[in-house]
Order: structure tokens, then sequence, then C-alpha cells
């Protein structure tokens, strides 16, 4: 396989299909879907996580769990590099996303004007355009799923395996908790 060989980033390493980057570490530029070079750019993200057991608290209710996420998350912020091809599939889908959620609200203000006994549709069509543009919206975004974060690394699945080929291994030194 060829490589388009970026200098190795320190404070970023692979360990199987998971990356682990330290924090303050820069992702080196490149794609971190198909391994090109990062013509596309950066894409900032903030990524957060917290312990799984949080999600015990959507048993007596959602305003519990989100009141408790938001206090007890960890989160570290990311330059994500992209190529012009992928950069550009996740434009198309956030516009795609964006014309969705107008369409339901569309379909909202279409329901003022139906009779009672068709206001089922303009409804019904109303959450599924919402529903897909919400999904749409947050798949879009998906580039690195964040298994663990703590004060001094995060570990991080989905990057394509071309990029994780260009990324050296994780130093045996390196302590990192194993999570699933």
């Amino acid at each position: 396989m060829a490589s388009n060989a970026a200098p190795a980033s320190t404070g970023v390493y692979r360990d199987g299909k998971n990356l682990i980057v330290m924090r303050g570490a820069e992702l080196p530029p490149i794609c971190i879907r198909c391994g090109q070079a990062a013509t596309g750019g950066f894409l900032h993200r903030k990524a957060y996580w917290h312990e799984r057991w949080l999600y015990l608290l959507l048993i007596p209710g959602v305003i519990w769990y989100a009141i408790a996420a938001l206090f007890v998350r960890k989160r570290m912020d990311l330059a994500v590099p992209l190529c012009v091809q992928h950069r550009y599939r996740y434009l198309q889908l956030r516009r795609a996303a964006i014309a969705m959620m107008i369409a339901g609200g569309i379909f909202v203000i279409v329901s003022f004007f139906v009779s009672a006994d068709d206001l089922i549709y303009p409804m019904l069509a109303c959450f599924v355009l919402l529903l897909a543009g919400v999904i749409t919206w947050l798949v879009a975004g998906l580039f690195l799923t964040p298994k663990f974060i703590d004060a001094a690394l995060g570990v991080f699945s989905g990057p394509g395996e071309q990029f994780l080929a260009q990324i050296p291994l994780k130093p045996e030194s390196l302590f990192v908790p194993s999570r699933s």
C-alpha cells in the first residue's frame, strides 16, 4: 500500500482499530476516512464521553440523564482532517439534513390548512422528515466515535484502515484503560 506518509505526530497512536489521541496532539493531515492527503481541510469537533452506567438514568427519565450527563461528561476538541471528496460528502449530507428539517417545518404549517380528518398525513410527514433530518445530521458528522476520554487522552473508533495504517502503534509504556 502506498503511503502518504505524514510526519509521525507525537501523541497520536493506533491500537487495533482504535485511535488514541493525547490531549493537545494534532491529527496528521491525512483524511480520517481514506488515508489520502487532507486537501479538504480540517473539521473542528468537540467529542463528549461519559461512563456507560449513566444510561441507567434514562429509566427514571430523559431529563435526569441529560442533567447528569452535562455534569459528568468529558470533552476533547479535535481537528478532523478530510480529503476533498469526504468533505464534500459531509457537506452534502448536512445540506440534505437541513432540507429535510425545513420540509418537516413546512408540513407543520400545512397542517394548519387541512381539515381535522386529514391532519394525520401532514403531521406524519412532519415527524418522519424531522426524524430523518436529525439522524442524517448526526450521521454526517460521525468520523470518530469516542470510546473513552479522560484528562490525558481520548480513545476513538471509526477512522479508516488506510488512515490507521499511517499512524504509529501505541507504545507499550502508554497505559490506556480497556473499554469496549
